[in-house]
């Protein structure tokens, strides 16, 4: 037992001493010098703005730093559509947009569902180039709407515009080419991740993936969403 206390002493005393601990190194440089790769299993998330962030330099050491991300925006989804979609025949519902594939995901958009749940409470930045045509099976409208909806109900095209764009009837009209009419809409939007979202078009519309026609290609759908750092 004495043995085994005077071993024990003798070490601790010994790392005291030394004060800088090698591994894979038998003459280290720093309190803690690692000679080879570095893994941590597992990290604590946090949204927090005010952390500081471990940077290497060009020598290996590891450093403090700070990052200021207020106001900037973090992508949660990027995407596009893969196949055109066609809106149901009821102008009293939004058609969900689905065939929608992920080119960026954090995890928070469903490829199978197509629905979004926004990881935290906070302002998103929603990002659609939308090709669009009308589809020609209902009396024409002044005007078509495309842009996020809110889930409302268990049914797929249930829900409530929380944000959208307009255009006008004349230019996505059925008389023109199979290429349909392109618009680019941004907006911000406060969303809750207690909510799903899907991104939706108006009744009689046909959301076009990849349009062509003999004189060249529209240039599709695309579609983001980014959250703002606060």
């Amino acid at each position: 037992m004495k043995n085994n206390i005077l071993l024990l002493a003798t070490l601790f005393i010994a790392f005291e001493m030394s004060a800088q601990v090698g591994i894979n190194t038998s003459n280290p440089q720093t309190t803690l010098d690692v000679n080879g790769d570095l893994r941590v299993r597992t990290v604590q998330d946090n949204s927090a703005t005010s952390d500081q962030y471990l940077v290497v330099d060009t020598d290996g050491y590891v450093r403090k730093t700070t990052f200021d991300l207020s106001g900037t925006f973090i992508t949660e989804f990027m995407g596009y559509s893969t196949n055109n979609d066609t809106s149901v025949s009821d102008t009293s519902i939004i058609s969900r947009i689905n065939s929608i594939t992920a080119s960026f995901n954090t995890g928070n958009f469903n490829a199978s569902t197509s629905v979004f749940t926004p990881p935290i409470d906070g302002i998103y930045r929603i990002t659609m180039t939308i090709t669009a045509r009308r589809v020609g099976s209902l009396i024409p409208q002044p005007y078509y709407t495309f842009g996020l909806a809110r889930s409302t109900g268990a049914g797929e095209n249930i829900g409530q515009w929380v944000a959208r764009f307009s255009l006008t009837g004349r230019i996505i009209s059925e008389s023109y080419n199979i290429v349909g009419h392109t618009a680019t809409f941004t907006t911000a939007v406060n969303l809750l991740a207690s909510e799903t979202y899907y991104f939706g078009h108006a009744a009689d519309t046909r959301i076009l993936a990849f349009p062509n026609d003999g004189n060249g290609g529209g240039p599709g759908t695309y579609y983001a969403i980014e959250r703002l750092v606060q």
